[in-house]
């Protein structure tokens, strides 16, 4: 079975009146409920019942917890960390929710019901089982602020539309290619302006009749100067179109026109997105430690505070956020396989890819980040996996900032390192020497 978070979690069941296990749909959620769970093993009946997923329904059922256990602590397990229901959830004190992960339930469900047989029911007193049995293993949801559950949603939501306007990018790239090559030798393809381009000057054609006046007028307006304006003018004045065939041409250039309005109308709404999440991360007490993070800039510096959030008692190590990160592996003893390491696959993907994607920033900033990861591939890992490994020691490092208020500083990191005779030192001394 999928192995539940490890925690240091001192919740236990007597503290709770009910327990609750939910499975959530669309349209209606099906609830386990068994009153004074830490008496279970007294054998208590499980009380099922269907509620509308409706706001109205929702706070009906709620209110009558209330009136019924007299507003007593009430634990709720949902397989789910985010969405609907929790934020509705989210809303009342007396209620602690365990989001309790769908891997877990899925593993569970396929021993115990071998045959495949599934129903909501069913599925509902899994969770509760999850809840009462395993209680010690499960992680209290404690939401954060509105501003820090803003700014990850922000995060989020900016690295989707990022991703999107990559994807159309290449796909530009790509119509460009098949039938007007010139314009991948003349543009960067991350910047708005290939497609104001592309809007005015869409064939070969076309553009090699305009006057070189008007380009430089273009360019000018869309702060391009000096010599990129004169090496441009040349490559439109020696191209030579890769066809000339209408049967090619048009169809392509109703595709450029196409992909051109969706990546402005991506650029226009990811602006938005970056001026909110600079004012709330800027707001922030801890901005200055992540800002201080090398490599981390505008765009990680925010995602990095999310990950860690507000709350200094949420992680009470290091090693719990490299855990729930998935950058620490899996240790499997059983059988003749002894300590087998393997890649953590249960983590937040968008956390992982939060920390491994900035160590990889930070490389570029950091004399000892780029020289650990060349010790990593020395020793045989693969790019990925050194990526992880560095991570995982940034994590540690972060977290005592995080801790303290204290501004990250690499010349006091490299010192210690220097101290404790770290090999890392070695090789940032064999990478500074000329090759």
């Amino acid at each position: 079975m999928t192995e539940l978070p490890t925690t240091t979690n001192k919740h236990s069941l007597a503290q709770y009146a009910a327990a609750i296990g939910i499975d959530w749909a669309d349209q209606k959620h099906d609830i386990a409920l068994l009153a004074e769970p830490a008496d279970h093993h007294k054998h208590q009946a499980v009380e099922h019942r269907v509620i509308e997923s409706t706001p109205q329904a929702l706070m009906t059922w709620v209110a009558s917890l209330q009136e019924r256990f007299q507003e007593r602590k009430i634990a709720i397990a949902v397989e789910q960390s985010r969405g609907p229901l929790i934020y509705f959830l989210s809303a009342f004190d007396f209620i602690d929710i365990y989001p309790v992960p769908t891997v877990t339930l899925k593993k569970l469900r396929e021993a115990l019901y071998p045959s495949g047989s599934k129903t909501d029911k069913d599925d509902s007193r899994l969770v509760l089982d999850v809840l009462t049995k395993h209680t010690d293993r499960l992680r209290p949801m404690k939401p954060e602020s509105a501003e820090i559950r803003e700014l990850a949603a922000l995060c989020e939501q900016r690295r989707h539309l990022v991703d999107e306007r990559t994807g159309k990018l290449q796909a530009l790239r790509d119509a460009c290619k098949s039938y007007f090559p010139v314009i991948v030798e003349l543009f960067d393809f991350k910047s708005p302006v290939l497609c104001r381009f592309l809007k005015r000057w869409d064939t070969m054609e076309k553009l090699q009749k305009t006057r070189p006046a008007t380009l430089r007028k273009f360019f000018y307006a869309n702060r391009c100067r000096g010599d990129v304006i004169e090496r441009r003018l040349a490559a439109i004045k020696d191209a030579v179109a890769l066809t000339k065939d209408p049967g090619v041409i048009h169809p392509m250039k109703m595709r450029v026109f196409v992909l051109c309005k969706q990546i402005i109308t991506l650029f226009e709404v990811i602006d938005p997105y970056e001026r909110r999440i600079c004012e709330l991360f800027e707001a922030l007490p801890s901005a200055g430690i992540f800002k201080s993070l090398p490599g981390a800039g505008e765009a990680m510096a925010p995602r990095l505070a999310v990950a860690f959030g507000e709350d200094k008692k949420k992680f009470q190590s290091a090693t719990d956020i490299q855990n729930l990160s998935g950058t620490s592996p899996v240790t499997k003893r059983s059988g003749k396989s002894q300590n087998e390491v393997l890649f953590r696959w249960a983590a937040p993907t968008f956390m992982r890819q939060t920390f491994v994607e900035w160590a990889n920033h930070s490389r570029k900033a950091s004399q000892w980040a780029q020289a650990y990861y060349e010790l990593c591939l020395d020793r045989g890992d693969r790019h990925n996996t050194a990526l992880r490994k560095l991570a995982w020691k940034w994590q540690r490092i972060v977290f005592k900032l995080w801790n303290t208020g204290e501004l990250y500083d690499e010349e006091k990191y490299v010192a210690a390192l220097t101290k404790y005779g770290s090999p890392i030192v070695a090789k940032i001394e064999q990478l500074a020497e000329p090759a």
